[in-house]
């Protein structure tokens, strides 16, 4: 029966104080049979389950849980209430963590707070040059950037440094900045004078001169090249009987003119150079047109074989201008070619009727031959 009792009690520990009650009601019931059985306290239920419940622990009297337990279930239960989470519940963790040791800053190393040095070597504080162009240089902190503006200088790796600037006419102050590394700063100033040297005309004696490209052009518009020099805006003036034209000398004295000459016939003539300042000269052209000779071919034909008139037309073509003759026994004509090529002529012929002959048409390098015969009517 004891065993019976602690394997209730402990599946009443389990499951709540709602079946506790209960548990402790069927123990006082039992309570006649044993008075001295021990229960085990629910902690050490808590702390090990496994462990036998039947091992010494602290006690307390059947009598004692059984009245409790009965006390507890004549009164209604409260409902355990869930008590409000507040942040004090979170101190012991806050407590850990201020518990933590923190690490302490680091002191800074004190960093470089003394500017770089810079000077300027050359040119010379009022220095005075004659260009514009000019390289100016220094020393300075090893490492350290040298700049004027945008404009960056050339840093050796033991601080020399140089820097090519253009200079405007008259002085020029030139302030340059060192920059070292920890971003420290220094600079230096000079002032150099820019004086151009300006360098004075020299008195030209400008001759007249006068020369042609050509002398000669084939084009279908003939024209020709004149170039030469005279006095700086001196008027030139080409002049021929076919074309003719104007320009004006240059600042440097120098001149040239393009000639066209569009009427200009196959042949030469002559053209003249004059210069506002005295000077003149002549030259002479060819136009160069090549004439193509047309090739006529020598023909020639004749009107009748026999006819009732004693004459005969004869024509043909041939060179223009060259003579046809037309001979025969009984008559004979020439006839000359014309420009456009053709000729034409008529014979008559004293001849006996009926009877037939020959008629030869030639140009003196080629010839044909015909007969020719008067009919007669015969009674």
């Amino acid at each position: 029966m004891k065993r019976i009792v602690l394997m209730v009690l402990g599946f009443t520990l389990v499951l709540g104080t709602g079946a506790s009650a209960l548990v402790a009601n069927q123990l006082a019931s039992n309570n006649d049979t044993s008075n001295d059985v021990a229960i085990v306290a629910p902690s050490s239920l808590e702390a090990d389950p496994e462990e036998p419940a039947d091992q010494p622990k602290e006690e307390q009297t059947l009598e004692q849980d059984a009245s409790k337990d009965a006390h507890e279930t004549d009164e209604p239960k409260e409902e355990p209430k869930e008590e409000p989470k507040d942040e004090e519940q979170d101190e012991p963790k806050d407590d850990l963590e201020q518990d933590e040791p923190k690490e302490e800053p680091k002191e800074e190393e004190p960093s470089d707070t003394t500017p770089p040095a810079i000077h300027v070597i050359s040119p010379d504080n009022g220095a005075t040059v004659h260009e514009a162009k000019i390289r100016f240089a220094g020393e300075t902190e090893p490492g350290a950037k040298v700049f004027v503006g945008d404009w960056y200088a050339d840093v050796t790796d033991d601080g020399h440094w140089s820097l090519v600037l253009i200079l405007e006419k008259g002085p020029n102050t030139v302030k340059f900045t060192a920059k070292d590394a920890a971003g420290n700063t220094s600079t230096a100033s000079t002032t150099v004078v820019y004086e151009p040297i300006v360098e004075e005309p020299e008195e030209k004696d400008y001759k007249f001169t006068a020369n042609q490209k050509y002398g000669s052009c084939g084009e279908e518009i003939p024209y020709d090249f004149f170039w030469g020099t005279a006095t700086p805006g001196a008027t030139i003036y080409v002049e021929s009987p076919y074309g003719d034209g104007t320009t004006t000398a240059g600042d440097k004295g120098n001149w040239e003119i393009k000639v066209e000459f569009p009427e200009a016939p196959p042949g030469t003539f002559g053209i003249v150079i004059e210069s506002s300042d005295g000077g003149r000269a002549e030259f002479s052209f060819t136009v160069i047109k090549e004439v193509v000779e047309e090739v006529y071919e020598f023909t020639a034909n004749h009107k009748w074989e026999a006819s009732e008139e004693p004459w005969n037309v004869y024509w043909g073509t041939g060179t223009p201008g060259t003579a046809v003759h037309v001979t025969s026994e009984f008559g004979s004509g020439v006839a000359e070619v014309n420009d456009d090529g053709h000729w034409e002529l008529k014979v008559t012929f004293d001849a006996p009727a009926n009877t037939p002959f020959s008629v030869t048409v030639s140009n003196g390098e080629k010839s044909k031959a015909f007969t020719f015969k008067h009919k007669v009517p015969v009674d």
